[in-house]
């Protein structure tokens, strides 16, 4: 769902979000996988809609295996779906379907993975909240779903459901791309931003623009209705809806359309924009959250409330990666492959530490996985890919 993106340095994990994904960094190439180079994907939380893959429609507190996936190279969660893009450049995706949303054609919901038809040579994919991205290795982005704000960047609006791939309008040079909760972003070659959909603007604008006052982006993160992009200098710029302070400027305002900088951050490798928070990982494995605190998807270990400047989220550190759902927040460590950490909302086992309870400080995800690449958070629910 919202995007959340891959460290500079950390280039072996990917965290992506959307209402709730993903930002998304994708500068490798992708190929076949090794006979012993097996990948397979969990999910936990939500399942009403067969959201986790498992077959069944039955809520996970702690992670099930995703059927059929074992060449896994990235993982996104919609608000009620998931994609997982294969090490072979296909895209997989499960769950709710009822805006097209999986790409298979049908409006049909589904409990395992599905292939999205007609995609191949796919670096990078982000799940919005009902509407799909990818990113292709020539550059240009396909979207399906969802497109009655113009999401899908085609130039047109409809309340007719899109549920096969098409082509996001004149973009052919993207290097990353996010779908947040009812718009797209897309990081070109030369460092702009284009955008497309529904922010918190009055009107929606269907064909891709570009974003003013913002040049020189390593990445880009699409929250339900506010928008990250890193910088080369490694500061991150903030713009969209403010609040409850997601734009940690200082304040929690009106809405802000120009990219503006987040107060008291440098030094920031990765960023992933949630629900209504922010999150960035620092090159000292160290992160950073602001937005709202109400199920504490800050980490700051104090419930409520919110923070309109960057607060330090307690207890993290030497992390490679981070991910922001709606309301929870997902990290991977650097000490060890396997061990995901969790905080915020977990009121369907989204935080997969085999309890309801919510956290306000990190706790430690139940994976069976050994080595973990990618990880993301819906609204309910978690993915983690290895």
């Amino acid at each position: 769902m919202r995007t959340h993106c891959i460290s500079r340095r950390r280039a072996g994990a990917i965290a992506l979000g959307a209402l709730l994904a993903l930002p998304v960094v994708a500068n490798a190439g992708v190929g076949p996988a090794a006979a012993n180079d097996i990948r397979p994907a969990v999910a936990f939380g939500d399942n009403a809609h067969g959201q986790l893959g498992d077959g069944t429609i039955l809520p996970r507190r702690v992670p099930v295996g995703v059927n059929n996936l074992v060449e896994t190279k990235q993982v996104s969660a919609g608000d009620f779906f998931s994609l997982a893009l294969l090490t072979n450049g296909t895209v997989r995706a499960w769950g709710a379907n009822e805006s097209g949303q999986l790409g298979d054609g049908t409006t049909t919901e589904r409990t395992v993975p599905g292939t999205v038809v007609g995609l191949s040579g796919v670096r990078a994919v982000s799940a919005g909240s009902d509407f799909s991205l990818a990113l292709l290795d020539n550059g240009k982005v396909m979207a399906w779903g969802k497109n009655d704000v113009g999401q899908l960047g085609t130039g047109t609006s409809s309340i007719n459901p899109v549920p096969l791939p098409v082509v996001v309008k004149g973009i052919s040079n993207a290097r990353a791309i996010s779908a947040g909760g009812f718009h797209g972003l897309a990081l070109l070659d030369n460092g702009k931003v284009m955008a497309w959909g529904k922010n918190v603007a009055p009107q929606a604008t269907p064909t891709p623009f570009q974003v003013a006052n913002l040049d020189h982006v390593s990445a880009v993160a699409a929250g339900s209705f506010h928008s990250l992009a890193l910088l080369e200098d490694d500061t991150v710029k903030a713009w969209g809806s403010n609040n409850l302070g997601q734009l940690g400027n200082g304040t929690n305002s009106a809405p802000i359309f120009t990219p503006a900088r987040v107060a008291n951050l440098d030094d920031v490798e990765a960023v992933a924009a949630g629900g209504f928070h922010s999150l960035a990982l620092l090159d000292n494995g160290t992160g950073r959250a602001w937005g709202d605190n109400s199920a504490g998807q800050l980490g700051i270990g104090l419930p409520g409330g919110f923070r309109n400047t960057p607060a330090t989220i307690a207890g993290l550190s030497g992390a490679r990666a981070v991910a922001a759902g709606l309301d929870h927040s997902l990290a991977l460590s650097e000490d060890d492959d396997g061990i995901i950490l969790g905080w915020g909302r977990n009121s369907s086992g989204q935080l997969g530490d085999g309890t309801l309870i919510k956290r306000d400080a990190l706790v430690t995800v139940q994976s069976s996985l050994t080595r973990v690449r990618s990880i993301d958070g819906g609204i309910e629910h978690s993915l983690a890919g290895g």
